[in-house]
């Protein structure tokens, strides 16, 4: 009888805040509903008065961490932790031109949250912020923000790699506490300090290579419509020692043998493999094994290509009148390079306006001969120069 009426106090509690979720969409204001009605009276209204506390271009983003973050979370998390790490994540979006350009759903997922898998819950957010925001703010894009970050972190944080760290999962002030940590230490850590200027990162890895020595964790970051892999230690968008290994994945189905990246929201039934806790299954995963293979084969192609002495040929299809060197014209195609002996030398998919500036079909061409693009009913001819850029615009 008490259980009940404690529940039925919850519900009346829910529905007479209910003009605090005008800001929140239908479907998520459902599973928010859902979720709070079972819990205590107390802690619903704790919950509630916190959603009507937020300001209203925020409350979908606090929403959103109340209606998907783990139940322990739910039932115990600091709501005044909850709150500032909300605050400090819309305060960076505001601040900063490429946080602003974020899609609502990545900006959630991927730059709101608190964790990123099953470290010690702290708030980080306001002292990264505090860190990092000065020493990004003359950033031109989200590209020259990540690398900054990722030159100076270690520096700032003094945290290095050791496997005599404390723990495998530690939090940021953990690692920082011992100056050490483990790949998954250092993931987190650079995952964090991205997130609270704004950038989209997430966690990602595999439980076991091929060679059965080991795991592995890194991080990735969301770039105009792309995912890039990149590490605590400085080095260039997706290039690493283990793409090879990652590669080595084709064809296999086997589940320790895929890469994984972590996710807030549970958009399937996949979680991410935590290696230290294998029975946890809290933290939603998303497959990414493909997208680390299809890496792999467009690098070696390009590195064959050089070795050999090709000319590297940029090649874009923009609508007629449009403007080659934005986005926002270009068109996706089917290209085809022939030869003078009208054979096909090579062949790709040219970039939508959709995707990144810098993403675009490159292919490696002999050097001083002239080819054919076919695309469409359309044809261009061209000859290359190693001497000059090779750029090849066609118009649609």
């Amino acid at each position: 009888m008490k259980k009940n009426l404690l529940l039925l106090i919850a519900l009346t509690l829910f529905a007479s805040c209910s003009t605090t979720y005008d800001n929140v969409s239908p479907e998520l204001a459902q599973i928010l509903e859902n979720r709070i009605t079972q819990l205590d009276s107390q802690r619903a209204e704790l919950i509630n008065e916190s959603i009507t506390n937020t300001p209203e271009n925020q409350r979908e983003g606090i929403a959103f961490l109340y209606a998907y973050m783990p139940q322990h979370d739910l039932d115990t998390l600091s709501i005044n932790m909850i709150e500032q790490n909300v605050e400090y994540a819309y305060k960076a979006r505001e601040q900063f031109s490429w946080a602003k350009n974020v899609p609502q759903d990545i900006f959630l997922n991927d730059v709101l949250p608190y964790v990123t898998m099953d470290e010690t819950r702290e708030n980080w957010r306001p002292k990264f912020y505090e860190m990092l925001a000065p020493i990004v703010a003359n950033s031109k894009d989200m590209f020259q923000a990540v690398d900054t970050i990722n030159k100076v972190l270690k520096d700032l944080v003094k945290v290095e790699y050791n496997t005599k760290r404390d723990k495998a999962n530690q939090s940021p002030s953990e690692s920082i506490r011992i100056n050490m940590a483990s790949c998954s230490g250092l993931s987190i850590l650079f995952t964090d300090a991205l997130r609270a200027v704004g950038i989209p990162s997430r966690i990602a890895g595999t439980p076991l290579w091929l060679t059965r020595e080991g795991n592995h964790n890194w991080n990735e970051v969301w770039i105009d419509n792309n995912w890039y892999f990149a590490e605590y230690y400085p080095a260039k968008l997706n290039y690493s020692w283990f793409l090879e290994r990652c590669a080595a994945f084709e064809g296999n189905t086997a589940p320790e043998h895929q890469v994984y990246a972590t996710s807030f929201k549970p958009d399937t039934e996949l979680h991410f493999p935590m290696v230290w806790d294998f029975k946890d299954k809290t933290v939603p995963g998303i497959n990414v094994t493909d997208r680390y293979i299809r890496l792999h084969k467009e690098q070696q192609a390009a590195a064959e290509a050089q070795k050999n002495g090709g000319v590297a040929v940029i090649v874009r299809v923009i609508k007629n009148g449009g403007d080659a060197k934005t986005s926002a014209d270009r068109i996706e195609a089917d290209v085809k390079i022939l030869n003078a002996k009208n054979e096909v030398v090579a062949t790709g998919k040219t970039r939508s306006a959709n995707a990144d500036m810098n993403d675009y079909l490159t292919v490696y061409l002999p050097d001083n001969e002239e080819f054919t693009a076919v695309y469409g009913d359309k044809k261009q001819t061209f000859k290359t120069d190693k001497n000059k850029e090779n750029e090849l615009t066609l118009l649609q």
